[in-house]
């Protein structure tokens, strides 16, 4: 099992990694996130785990053939209960346990992300599933949230340091809160049975005549409602591009498009509250520039109220950053 201790005070925050001899190394975020995975994949105590589980296969067919259950009782279960304890020793080994030592301010910002998710799953519908989460092989001292997207295996872990990202299951990067960005824009989709807090655009139905009206030919011709959902995006990219300078990008589609309006809010609010630089050589920030307006990026007769909401970062130069990170226009 590997052990590490994370302090997080004031401007300050060490990464410290306790040896089994009792003896300690300092090591950056990525290092230790990327050390979690590693071990996690580990396969340890194989050759023992082999070697039981090879002669217990061997000797536990003997009994059925030779009748003589007493005399290969005992080999057979020394076997097994082997394999069963490398088994459990090899889980064990394959832990990690991080202890976070945290102040005042990184304690509001978790509770800040806790209380956006708690607000979040208000909603009747989120995609994919967001909130209290647990890292495989990871053991913590502070509660952690985020989401895995299964459509296409990106996760995302809110941890008290950074925001650790996993893009299609290649491996943690940790990524400081101060350079993320949270964008919104309207989702629209059609549904036979829409969500109570979506907002209904218009129905039609299955099967409709020239003059739009239900084709009454068709018995079974439910109602297809036209509706609209809000779509929050999570990239450290200002822009919201895919590519070499952007690690991550990822969102959640929530039926209530007020709700996914606030929780943009809430998570532009958490991402530009500030942050401690992960690295051990404190690096100068530049003054923020003033938030740009997604709202312009889209179709200008859209109504006011249906404007999306500015992003965290970036100028204003009249682009369309959630639209081109999907390869869509608004219509």
């Amino acid at each position: 099992m590997l052990q590490y201790k994370v302090s997080m005070i004031k401007d300050n925050i060490t990464y410290t990694e306790l040896l089994e001899d009792e003896s300690t190394n300092e090591v950056s975020a990525q290092d230790m996130y990327t050390a979690i995975q590693e071990n996690s994949n580990k396969k340890y105590f194989s050759t023992q785990k082999w070697i039981f589980g090879i002669l217990g296969f061997i000797i536990f067919p003997q009994m059925l053939i030779w009748m003589n259950i007493d005399f290969f009782t005992f080999p057979a279960l020394f076997c097994w209960i082997g394999l069963f304890i490398y088994y459990r020793k090899g889980k064990k080994a394959q832990r990690t346990n991080v202890e976070f030592d945290i102040d005042s301010n990184v304690e509001k910002r978790m509770n800040a992300v806790k209380e956006a998710f708690d607000f979040v799953n208000n909603a009747d519908e989120v995609f994919p599933s967001a909130g209290l989460w647990s890292i495989l092989f990871l053991d913590t001292n502070v509660d952690i949230y985020g989401w895995e997207d299964p459509t296409d295996n990106d996760e995302i872990f809110f941890m008290p340091d950074v925001c650790l990202v996993n893009v299609k299951q290649s491996g943690f990067s940790a990524i400081e809160y101060e350079k993320m960005n949270s964008g919104y824009t309207d989702s629209k989709d059609t549904a036979h049975s829409p969500p109570s807090d979506c907002e209904i655009l218009g129905k039609t139905w299955l099967h409709t005549r020239k003059d739009g009206q239900p084709d009454l030919r068709y018995t079974d011709n439910p109602t297809v409602y036209s509706i609209k959902k809000g779509f929050t995006l999570i990239s450290d990219h200002p822009h919201f591009k895919e590519g070499q300078d952007s690690n991550f990008s990822a969102g959640l589609i929530i039926s209530s498009p007020s709700i996914a309006k606030d929780f943009n809010s809430k998570m532009k609010n958490i991402f530009s509250s500030g942050g401690i630089s992960t690295s051990k050589q404190k690096k100068s920030v530049k003054p923020k520039e003033k938030p740009d307006s997604l709202s312009k990026a889209f179709d200008s007769k859209t109504e006011s109220d249906d404007k999306p909401e500015d992003s965290n970062k970036g100028k204003d130069d009249g682009s369309d950053p959630l639209s081109k990170a999907f390869g869509s226009t608004k219509k």
